[in-house]
């Protein structure tokens, strides 16, 4: 009896020591494995350009929503975040579009008349990346009015009182700029405090 209890014991220990023995080989086995590394691949160019394109610039200015939300209505959002341009944007703020009368706000959201408010987003665009430097040196050039010819044909005069830039329509309707010089990749946005282009 004595006998069987020693060889139990024997086989309990070596079954302990053959477990261990397992558990530290299995552990070695892990720490000599490679560790994977992701990496995270940079974006491509056109990728880039497009995040910090006018558009997406327009997107993070708080103050511009309702002019991004009418440039997504008319379907304009692939020129400002796509195309190279550049563009100079005057960017109207939500104040300026609630100075709109209610009867040219209800057209503009008539979506069977986008044809109003595509002209109105793009009489707020210009070809060519013209920061608020080169507005008042070609001001001053110009014998103090600059023509600044818009995507809808439509020809826009900036001039200057004091330090201020003001742009006005064809129908005499002024804006002055506030807030200047937002770049993005394809351009540049000027805050304006006054909706040009309705008539």
């Amino acid at each position: 009896m004595k006998n069987i209890y020693h060889t139990l014991w024997i086989f309990c220990l070596a079954a302990v020591l053959f477990a261990c023995k397992n558990d530290i080989k299995d552990s070695k086995s892990m720490n000599d494995k490679e560790i994977i590394k992701t990496e995270t691949k940079p974006l491509p160019n056109e990728a880039k350009r497009e995040l910090n394109s006018v558009f997406s610039k327009l997107m993070i200015t708080q103050e511009l929503k309702t002019y991004v939300r009418f440039i997504i209505s008319a379907d304009l959002v692939e020129v400002l975040s796509n195309q190279k341009g550049p563009f100079t944007v005057f960017a109207p703020t939500i104040d300026a579009f609630n100075n709109i009368p209610k009867e040219k706000m209800n057209l503009l959201l008539d979506y069977n008349k986008r044809v109003f408010l595509i002209d109105l987003i793009k009489t707020h665009i210009v070809e060519g990346n013209l920061d608020f430097a080169t507005l008042v040196q070609s001001i001053s050039k110009n014998g103090g009015i600059y023509n600044l010819k818009t995507l809808s044909g439509v020809t826009l005069t900036a001039s200057m009182i004091g330090n201020e830039i003001i742009i006005k329509d064809n129908n005499g309707v002024k804006a002055i700029i506030g807030k200047s010089d937002i770049n993005g990749s394809n351009g540049v946005i000027h805050v304006l405090d006054t909706v040009l282009g309705v008539n």
